[in-house]
């Protein structure tokens, strides 16, 4: 029997790994990637026990936290990622940040010294002042367990967040003798219904669907926040005719084959002549980053109605009307029964803009579209930062949710290859291709 199969109706006998495994699988998380070390090596025995669990060792912590950020984005499945007190912990750190700016739910599970070294500072192998204090500002949720029976809970506890309408990076630091001491607790249940995110008032739902009903020439911009509720989105903007626009995470969400997509807004050019045009805006899902506008520098519609499942996720630096709660419940709101003609010629305007940019003859924009003329609907393409993916960000055509990867979040180097694996991993077949200063194929197959 592995340690995830004992019964919750009685009180069991697991030692801290073990118990750590098992509440895991219990919270649905089923996949991580980590480097065995002498502190937490009682995990990896743990694991061992466990093969519901799937496992990927990698050569370094930065390694574990982006292939964990890229699982998510494409499966969207949590990861756990296994480190080692000090060193092991704080190689984190970017993949955290990263993480933390896009709202991608991962979970770090690391160690620290000896429970019984804590009180005390010198000499303990790897041993890190104040480390929970030096990771927490770049989680929405971190812990230390305070005795072997508190891991349970504190793991069941961010898993709840990682499930929730904010969801981030969590941290769960264990002392690693915790890790063999005995622990004798009832398990969590199974994971349970989500966390009820914050509602808008129905009368703000109201007076925003009201401004929605007035506007001559609405436009739409949709975030990687809408996953779950594109198909609402896209019903939306059919209902509305407006134009649809992507943010660079949000790259897919509605097909760059669909009639109303006008591609993703950090081409900017295209973009600013229409919403220079537009009386509204509608953004589901978004956060305008500075990547993405120009530096902050796009003018926006004279309104804005910014639908979110987090208030705090979008920022303040672009004022808006801001409804709070499902995306997908909202869309269908402010669409009402609208049956409107378009106002935006969008075939012209893509048409007139490639027909601009194939007579620039740019090797980087003509490399990406032979790329995409060879690869599926549903194949990947993970981005790096390099000029080459400003340009993949900009134009690459993208078709599928969670097909188009990028670090939008930090701008940090060094996060396609390992986010490109981690991607493979999530998937049985299909081709990932990793885009930096050159391109690598990451294939997985049964």
């Amino acid at each position: 029997m592995s340690v995830a199969s004992q019964p919750t109706s009685k009180v069991t006998q697991l030692s801290g790994a073990q118990a750590t495994v098992a509440t895991l699988l219990r919270c649905g998380i089923t996949s991580g990637f980590g480097i065995p070390s002498i502190h937490n090596i009682a995990i990896y025995e743990a694991l061992r026990q466990s093969p519901e669990f799937h496992h990927w060792v990698v050569r370094h912590e930065q390694a574990a936290g982006f292939a964990a950020d890229g699982f998510y984005r494409h499966s969207g499945q949590p990861a756990v990622v296994f480190a080692s007190t000090g060193p092991g912990n704080l190689f984190t750190l970017v993949p955290l940040l990263e993480s933390l700016q896009t709202n991608t739910p991962v979970l770090l599970i690391g160690t620290n010294i000896a429970s019984s070294l804590l009180e005390k500072t010198g000499g303990a192998l790897h041993e890190t002042p104040q480390q929970l204090d030096i990771i927490r500002p770049l989680t929405r949720f971190a812990q230390r367990v305070a005795s072997p029976d508190a891991i349970p809970g504190a793991i069941a506890d961010a898993a709840e967040m990682l499930r929730g309408p904010a969801p981030g990076p969590a941290f769960v630091e264990i002392p690693h003798d915790f890790l063999l001491a005995p622990v004798s607790v009832t398990l969590p249940p199974e994971s349970g219904p989500l966390k009820v995110a914050e509602v808008s008032p129905q009368e703000d739902i109201a007076l925003a669907t009201e401004q929605v009903r007035l506007s001559r020439r609405p436009v739409i911009l949709i975030g990687s926040s809408v996953l779950n509720a594109a198909a609402a989105v896209r019903k939306a903007a059919e209902a509305l005719q407006a134009p649809v626009f992507t943010t660079t995470s949000g790259k897919g969400m509605l097909a760059d084959d669909h009639p109303l997509a006008m591609g993703c807004i950090s081409r900017l050019g295209a973009v600013q002549d229409v919403f220079l045009e537009s009386d509204l805006l509608i953004s589901f899902g978004a956060r305008l980053t500075e990547f993405d506008t120009g530096r902050f520098g796009l003018k926006l519609p004279s309104q804005h109605v910014q639908v979110v499942e987090d208030r705090n996720y979008p920022g303040e630096r672009f004022p808006s009307t801001r409804l709070i709660g499902d995306i997908g419940s909202i869309a269908q709101s402010l669409a009402g029964q609208a049956a409107r003609t378009g106002w935006c010629d969008v075939a012209g305007i893509r048409s007139r803009e490639a027909e601009r940019l194939h007579g620039l003859e740019q090797d980087g924009y003509e490399a990406l579209m032979l790329l995409r003329s060879v690869l599926g609907c549903a194949d990947l393409l993970v981005n790096d930062q390099s000029i080459l993916n400003y340009w993949a960000s900009a134009f690459f055509p993208v078709m599928e949710p969670g097909t188009f990867l990028y670090p939008s979040g930090s701008g940090t180097l060094g996060y396609g290859l390992p986010a490109a694996i981690g991607a493979a991993c999530a998937i049985r077949q299909s081709s990932v291709s990793c885009s930096a200063r050159c391109l690598v194929r990451c294939t997985r197959s049964h």
